[in-house]
């Protein structure tokens, strides 16, 4: 079963530092982005002086569009379920929840 991802579904990972190594299918939610199964977190740096997030898609099919298989940025946002924007050339990826058993 799909659902279009709202920004609620997106677990965030907390580290402190930036040499933190984190496992996306561990941590991830299982999603189809534009069709793909990848997983989906929220990437949370808190080094006491500083808080950055980023979004991070770990693909597990091939994308045209991210051939290492890895996308990541600062610069995103769920306005409507199912749709991430990001960039800033207003690029959109269709973003299913896949509710696994």
């Amino acid at each position: 079963m799909k659902t279009p991802l709202s920004k609620r579904l997106i677990p965030v990972v907390h580290v402190t530092d930036f040499e933190t190594k984190v496992k996306p299918t561990e941590v991830g939610l299982c999603v189809l982005v534009d069709g793909r199964k990848a997983f989906i977190y929220e990437h949370m740096l808190n080094d006491g002086f500083y808080q950055r997030e980023k979004i991070v898609i770990q693909f597990s099919e091939n994308h045209p569009k991210f051939v290492d298989g890895l996308f990541q940025t600062k610069y995103y946002e769920i306005n409507e379920p199912g749709k991430l924007a990001w960039g800033y050339k207003g690029e959109v990826m269709k973003v299913e929840y896949l509710h696994l058993a």
